[in-house]
């Protein structure tokens, strides 16, 4: 079901599939992402529901994965001025969904950290003894989230229990760091990297900003349309949006 910001209803569609993710395009096209659940009905993790109500899959579920690998993430689908990019977790890989379907956009390299085919073709019983043997590792745990402006672009992962962002450009890698400061907004202050929750708005990165960790860090604050937003707000009201510009 779709409805408005008002909460109006819009239109509804019958989905007869697991769903962790869905994308509604302004097309009305719609993509589902469905995970490594296989359930003998839909052997696809990516689904494609066609405006004739037909369905086209894509990446087959992997037999193995599924009896354990069941992770949901944050974010699965990005929209850029440049396109509709689809990555997951535990998988080096960056999608783009075109006309035509789905093709590889990029591998990102985590070279002596790629995380060996062989871990993941061990005998788990469930996701909880799989992440008991990832966790004695140093792998990177795939793409958590990827965000793109004309040439730059910035995605996160995380490696042993903490969360990294990597900036580049091209081709080319120009940061990597699991600290993040935001020198426009505040003053001498590390932002919780682990607790930022980032999307992308047209050609501008939006990220969640607690409230509670707004009041105490409001004497750091720089910027005086902050400033007065934190004195309107208290520990359970909504997370603040920030805005801000990918270069």
């Amino acid at each position: 079901m779709t409805l408005s910001l008002a909460f109006e209803f819009i239109n509804e569609r019958n989905i007869n599939m697991w769903a962790l993710k869905i994308k509604v395009l302004p097309s009305g096209f719609v993509w589902i992402y469905s995970g490594e659940e296989e359930n003998g009905f839909n052997p696809f993790k990516l689904t494609h529901l066609l405006a004739n109500g037909n369905t086209a899959g894509f990446l087959k579920t992997n037999l193995q994965k599924s009896k354990y690998l069941n992770i949901r993430s944050d974010v699965n689908f990005t929209s850029t001025l440049e396109g509709l990019y689809f990555f997951e977790a535990f998988n080096d890989t960056l999608f783009v969904i075109t006309d035509d379907g789905v093709q590889h956009s990029r591998i990102f390299n985590f070279d002596q950290h790629t995380v060996p085919q062989a871990l993941f073709e061990m005998d788990y019983g469930n996701v909880f003894e799989f992440f008991t043997e990832f966790n004695k590792t140093d792998y990177v745990n795939g793409i958590h989230n990827f965000m793109q402006v004309k040439n730059s672009w910035l995605f996160s992962f995380f490696q042993g229990g903490s969360r990294w962002l990597a900036h580049g450009h091209s081709d080319s890698l120009i940061s990597l760091s699991n600290k993040l400061t935001d020198t426009n907004n505040f003053e001498s202050v590390t932002l919780p990297i682990e607790e930022l929750r980032f999307f992308q708005n047209g050609n501008q990165i939006t990220y969640f900003m607690d409230a509670t960790w707004l009041i105490e860090n409001k004497n750091r604050v720089i910027n005086l349309e902050l400033t007065n937003i934190i004195s309107t707000i208290h520990e359970n009201s909504n997370p603040i949006l920030v805005n801000c510009l990918l270069k």
